[in-house]
């Protein structure tokens, strides 16, 4: 009795590395004269330059996806672990945006007491 179906194909390593855009004898090369390690210092450092803010803004937004809070509660909360300028500027953003606004919050509270 004969099989109804085929038999799996045997790919050679040549093609395979061509169907993954990969070609034989190629070396990885940096795509700059950079080194890594002067890569990760520059990253380093403009991360130290943005002094929190990414930070503090991803931690707003966190809190804010769990309720809502007044400003003054964001403001509080994020103090604690970042500086008073970077709390002042993202919260001053997320209000703006609208994502942290004080008569939401009054409503939220209403409808939860």
């Amino acid at each position: 009795m004969e099989n109804d179906w085929a038999e799996p194909r045997q790919i050679s390593d040549k093609r395979r590395r061509e169907e993954r855009g990969q070609r034989h004898g190629r070396e990885s090369r940096p795509r700059s004269d950079v080194s890594s390690k002067e890569l990760n210092n520059k990253e380093l450092n403009n991360k130290a330059e943005d002094s929190g803010y990414g930070k503090c803004m991803a931690a707003g937004v966190r809190l804010l996806a769990g309720r809502e809070y007044s400003v003054l509660e964001l403001t509080n909360k994020l103090s604690r672990r970042f500086n008073s300028q970077v709390v002042e500027s993202v919260v001053e953003e997320l209000a703006g945006l609208k994502v942290l606004d004080d008569e939401r919050y009054g409503e939220a509270f209403c409808r939860s007491r």
